[in-house]
């Protein structure tokens, strides 16, 4: 399986105006681009409840809907600005996240200040958690005074296989900086059932990306990058019946900006039409987006798409149309990108 590299995106066009930098061919994706003249504040999902979709904030507040169109081009249409949900008790900063298997919402609480790292934009974090279920309990978890949850939102994903979601959630050590921990929901309430290793000193910091079966061999693996500021180690943990096991590492990426609230630079999806999901994340220097994926035990290197600016957004999964699927993210000078994967 070959690498492929495009080149550099350059003719953009100004304020709301779409053009296309796509490939034409088969076996690459199709880059498209559109510039905002304000500059892009975030790139984000609908909201649930609203139409599917992706949805880009400019900086001076606009709102627009994101369309990839038959014949290739990127356009963005006017939008209403979506209603953020709320729950009491919530990180100020925080998000919530929905799922529709044992677990409608999970969201994190009780804001404390006693891990003055400030990874995420200020040195408020979450000492707690709490999750609604689909058979309308309220269960709360509480960290003890050693650690904090030093994120903005849980994730969900079945990590064992028993057909329902776990909670995965960072929780950075005072002393000993951060660790990816496994939560689920029982008859007792919410505990914490695996937990990788710290990373062994205080105020360094993991991402996650997610959860999938990156090998196709039946078993699920936990996708993060640790250190992201600071030479970006992708991880691959598997679950077992001990525990969480490294499986895989690869230098050279990040997925967030020191300061940033925008924790999801990545994305899984299948970027080369093999039936396995792949990991999308940008280089440590956030000016190429790169494809990677789990093949032989090892990672390598589907694509390359660089840029002339940094990539500043989370990415957002987008409609590709005929089956195609591709993300949209945002650069530093206001350009808008849609990368669509071949299917």
């Amino acid at each position: 399986m070959g690498r492929f590299r495009l080149p550099a995106v350059s003719a953009l066009v100004a304020a709301c105006a779409a053009t296309s930098a796509s490939t034409r061919d088969r076996a690459m994706p199709d880059v498209l681009t559109a510039k905002l003249a304000g500059g892009v504040a975030r790139v984000l999902a609908a909201p649930t409840g609203d139409a599917p979709g992706v949805l880009v904030e400019s900086g001076d507040g606009r709102i627009f809907r994101v369309h990839v169109t038959d014949g290739g081009e990127l356009r963005l249409e006017k939008a209403s600005a979506p209603a953020a949900e709320r729950r009491d008790g919530m990180l100020p900063d925080g998000e919530i996240a929905f799922g529709t298997r044992n677990i409608r919402a999970a969201w994190l609480t009780d804001p404390t200040g006693r891990y003055a790292h400030g990874v995420l934009g200020d040195a408020i974090e979450a000492e707690g958690l709490a999750v609604e279920t689909a058979d309308g309990r309220r269960l709360q978890f509480r960290l003890p005074a050693d650690s904090v949850f030093e994120d903005r939102y849980p994730r969900l994903a079945d990590v064992d296989g028993d057909g329902e979601d776990e909670i995965i959630v960072v929780r950075s050590y005072l002393e000993r900086g951060a660790a990816l921990a496994v939560l689920k929901a029982g008859p007792d309430g919410l505990a914490i059932v695996a937990e990788t290793p710290a990373i062994g000193l205080p105020n360094r910091w993991l991402d996650p990306i997610g959860a999938a079966d990156f090998d196709g061999d039946g078993r699920i693996e936990i996708a993060l990058i640790q250190t992201p500021h600071i030479g970006g180690i992708l991880k691959l943990y598997r679950w077992e019946k001990t525990g969480l096991r490294l499986v895989v590492e690869y230098a050279g990426v990040s997925n967030h900006a020191i300061g940033s609230r925008a924790l999801g630079l990545s994305a899984i999806l299948d970027a080369d039409g093999d039936g396995r999901p792949d990991i999308l994340v940008p280089d440590q220097q956030h000016r190429t987006l790169m494809a990677l994926g789990l093949r032989d035990g090892k990672i390598a290197e589907i694509a390359e798409v660089p840029h002339q600016s940094s990539i500043v957004t989370d990415f957002v999964r987008i409609d590709g149309g005929g089956g195609r699927v591709g993300v949209v993210y945002a650069l530093a000078d206001g350009t808008v990108v849609a990368v669509v994967f071949p299917r």
